[in-house]
């Protein structure tokens, strides 16, 4: 079963999703929140229903299909639009460009999200993808028509995926300086308002719901979360790197991780045909960086170093914005190399892969999800009315298709720091005693799941004064209990 699996955490957020589109009556522009204090909508939530009317038993039992079925139909828009804009392609041509389509190496990472279980991001790349084709048809010949399909694909993109909508914001904020007209800049404004006249509501409760997200996540979260985790991508080149190297006889495999994660080097080996036609084009004539294609490719690498900084990581990872225009930058590599240099940047490109992918076995084999035990027991044990609080993050979004539960709500107002800290002052993955006991409080719940293994001898000492806790079962670091009065 795929349940079985181990998927990266937010599969379990959009299979919930699903199911209340599936088994819930929820329609699309309804209300539909993931977690039970959740004040906002935030997710775009397009893909989920498309995936609940055709796809459910497939997200259910075979989730990586839904992925491959995207990626199939990638190639196919990409060969349609090279078929439009280069007619006169031989079949080598299209060869070559097929297979250096194939081989970046970033679209292999398994840390990539589209790579492991359901993903709007998969959704969310085709959408960019398409975008990006359009745009040049339209740079190249304006016309009605090519602009109202870009309106179009700038409206799924709105309602079907959060990360392919930041790229069409800064995409098209780019091309209209770049090209020095607004219409660019009209296409997410639009976008927004026909939205608002189809589902004022959810219109509005999105845009509380993506604002809120933005400040509590640049303010208070990522200096307990992403910037914990990587305080500055290019201090690793400093100073981080070289003292994780001191203990690296000790955990070879994940020092090794840190490093090849780093959003400048994967930029750097996970495209390596941007930087090779790069070089190639400024060498030769540096007048073709001003054409459609490289305006929006060099938009794309404007947007990784506008995100790669302390202040704009929020954004999201960095190296994904490139990710959108890996078909561009297919092109104008199989255009501007000759056949030893396509040849041997391909043959390196391979061997990123296979590198990443057996120096890496450990992290990316699908092993049992080592919260199953806990789900297993909650199914044969529990009423799914009863409302669950944990003080593992990561275990409450495994929970998420099958039970109520209590996570820290970042769609809300917090009036400072330290309103929004007590739920996690030290760590994100970790919800604090305090933050435990205002949700045991705020909403009545009578299951607590407990990460022993994160919490102090004094922190659960603190918390049994605080609450009454009835053991009923234990698995592995975890403890079940019912709870009393707080």
């Amino acid at each position: 079963m795929a349940d079985k699996k181990s998927f990266g955490s937010d599969h379990y957020v959009h299979i919930l999703y699903i199911k209340k589109f599936k088994h819930e009556g929820c329609k699309f522009g309804d209300l539909v929140t993931s977690y039970y204090n959740q004040e906002n909508a935030v997710y775009p939530l397009f893909y989920h229903w498309v995936i609940a009317q055709f796809f459910f038993e497939t997200s259910q039992k075979s989730p990586n299909k839904i992925n491959t079925f995207l990626f199939l139909l990638s190639y196919i828009f990409f060969n349609l639009f090279c078929l439009i804009q280069f007619g006169s392609f031989t079949l080598l041509d299209y060869l070559k460009l097929n297979i250096v389509f194939s081989v970046f190496p970033f679209s292999y990472s398994f840390w990539n999200a589209k790579n492991r279980g359901l993903s709007p991001r998969a959704f969310g790349l085709l959408l960019g993808q398409l975008l990006t084709y359009l745009l040049i048809f339209y740079i190249e010949s304006p016309s009605v028509f090519t602009y109202l399909v870009l309106f179009l694909i700038s409206f799924v993109t709105l309602i079907g995926s959060q990360f392919s909508n930041q790229f069409l914001i800064f995409l098209s904020i780019a091309l209209s300086i770049i090209m020095g007209s607004f219409v660019y800049l009209l296409l997410p404004l639009l976008s927004l308002g026909f939205f608002y006249l189809l589902f004022p509501a959810l219109t509005k409760s999105f845009i509380r719901g993506q604002f809120y997200h933005k400040y509590n996540y640049a303010k208070y979260l990522a200096p307990v979360y992403i910037l914990q985790l990587r305080p500055s991508i290019y201090r690793d080149f400093i100073y981080d790197f070289w003292v994780r190297l001191k203990n690296f006889k000790q955990d070879k495999i994940k020092i090794l991780y840190y490093i090849y994660t780093n959003p400048l080097l994967e930029l750097i080996y996970g495209f390596p045909f941007l930087w090779i036609s790069l070089a190639l084009l400024i060498n030769e004539d540096s007048g073709e960086l001003a054409t459609p294609m490289w305006s929006i490719i060099l938009s794309g690498l404007g947007m990784f170093f506008l995100t790669s900084f302390r202040p704009t990581r929020f954004l999201g990872e960095p190296q994904r914005y490139v990710e959108f225009v890996i078909p561009l930058i297919t092109i104008v590599f199989v255009q501007t190399t000759n056949t030893l240099t396509f040849t041997s940047s391909v043959m390196v490109s391979f061997l990123f892969i296979a590198l990443t992918q057996s120096v890496f076995y450990y992290f990316r084999k699908e092993g049992e999800n080592k919260f199953f035990p806990i789900k297993n027991f909650l199914s044969n044990n529990l009423n799914k009315n009863d409302i669950i609080v944990s003080n593992d993050s990561n275990l409450i979004k495994y929970l998420l298709p099958n039970y109520r539960v209590i996570k820290t709500d970042l769609t809300r107002y917090y009036k400072d720091k330290n309103e929004f800290l007590i739920y996690s002052p030290k760590s994100f993955s970790i919800i604090s005693v305090n933050g435990l006991l205002n949700f045991i409080r705020d909403y009545q719940a009578n299951i607590l799941l407990l990460n022993k293994s994160l919490y102090s001898d004094e922190e659960f000492k603190f918390l049994q004064e605080k609450v009454s806790l009835f053991k009923i079962d234990a698995k592995e670091d975890y403890e079940i209990y019912t709870l009393g009065s707080c």
